[in-house]
């Protein structure tokens, strides 16, 4: 079976409001870590 990293997965945090905050993206490497792509 073939590696196929996600393009990217979007980090949001949901404040006690409801409300949803971007707070980052995450990319998968070869070895299936996640690290961080953009700063927060």
């Amino acid at each position: 079976m073939a590696f196929k990293p996600l393009q990217r997965l979007n980090v949001t945090r949901t404040l006690s409001t409801g409300e949803q905050v971007a707070v980052g993206v995450l990319a998968q490497n070869r070895q299936g870590m996640f690290s961080w792509i953009t700063p927060t």
